[in-house]
């Protein structure tokens, strides 16, 4: 039997996310002479830096085999403490946030490991904690910060003409892709969404690594949130909320699996980009913005049945190769 068809095949859909995503650009070019502008490519990217940086986060975590729903509401708390701790001075603001997004990123962990609690369960519960407690520290205000020097140059600067969150983006996707396959810890993250138990019997110490998974999740939140408290200024108690549909459909539309042990981080960046894309043709075209949201369900749900057709087809396609 010729298997060169069936490895076209399973490469074609493998990165089927990337075509979608020259399909999209080249029908949005078509449409609109503004759409492969220098400006708008641009602002499209610089605001899929936040996202982007928390779905990388949250991609690992997913191929590690769990999930966290609670990742949006530590963004608002990293983003609301940057916001604080700006009038306190620039290093603090750069650190306080980080730490933050660790530690719960690591009291997640800590839950479901050593409760053995449903992962789903317990970070939507932790979700709800999180931002309850934000709206009782801020009293649900506005967490007002600076608007001027160096902090507000982290969202808002530029270097050669390229806007820093995009470079930052570009930049920890470079370090996460080389943490997740370059490192023994990396590699283990994978071998243990696929296959925990056979993790435990090689001696590895199957728990400490899926809660590195949720610390780096939260590193990567907590970064994220300096961004977005940089570009806003002051940071409402429910700004996060609007990210978590966008980063699980990009996790989704990536081909990460839902049952772990696989998923490419590249993917997760063209995913983003996609999504990006869609939101920017929608300005463009002048969508209605009720209409639109409308189009983000929708898109949540294909993203869903993508990521199963992927994963069912892609394991029927290694069968069949075997």
């Amino acid at each position: 039997m010729n298997l060169r068809p069936q490895r076209l095949a399973e490469l074609a859909l493998k990165h089927s996310i990337a075509v979608v995503l020259v399909v999209m650009c080249v029908v949005m070019g078509l449409m609109s002479d503004k759409f492969f502008t220098t400006a708008n490519w641009a602002n499209v990217l610089n605001n899929l830096a936040v996202p982007g940086i928390v779905a990388l986060g949250v991609a690992l975590v997913v191929i590690a085999g769990g999930i966290d729903l609670s990742f949006s509401s530590m963004l608002t708390c990293c983003a609301a403490l940057a916001a604080w701790l700006q009038p306190h001075g620039f290093f603090l603001a750069l650190v306080g946030p980080i730490l933050l997004g660790a530690l719960l990123g690591a009291l997640n962990g800590l839950i479901i490991v050593k409760a053995g609690a449903n992962p789903l369960i317990t970070t939507l519960g932790t979700q709800w904690l999180y931002l309850a407690a934000l709206f009782i520290l801020t009293e649900g205000l506005v967490v007002q910060g600076n608007t001027e020097g160096p902090f507000h140059l982290i969202a808002n600067g530029r270097f050669m003409g390229v806007p820093l969150p995009i470079l930052l983006l570009l930049l920890l996707a470079a370090l996460v892709w080389m943490f997740a396959t370059q490192t023994a810890t990396g590699k283990y993250v994978y071998a243990y969404g696929s296959n925990p138990q056979g993790l435990r019997f090689a001696g590895v110490d199957a728990d400490a690594v899926y809660l590195k998974a949720f610390v780096v999740m939260g590193l990567l939140v907590g970064i994220a949130g300096i961004v977005l408290s940089s570009r806003l200024g002051g940071v409402r108690p429910t700004e996060g909320n609007r990210y978590l549909l966008v980063v699980l459909t990009a996790v989704l539309l990536s081909g990460v699996s839902l049952s772990g042990g696989v998923g490419s981080l590249f993917h997760v960046l063209v995913a983003i980009v996609v999504l990006g894309v869609i939101d920017n043709s929608m300005v463009l075209l002048a969508v209605d913005y009720k209409y639109q949201q409308i189009i983000k369900g929708c898109v949540f749900i294909l993203a869903v049945l993508y990521n199963n057709f992927t994963a069912k087809h892609l394991a029927l396609m290694r069968v069949v190769r075997l």
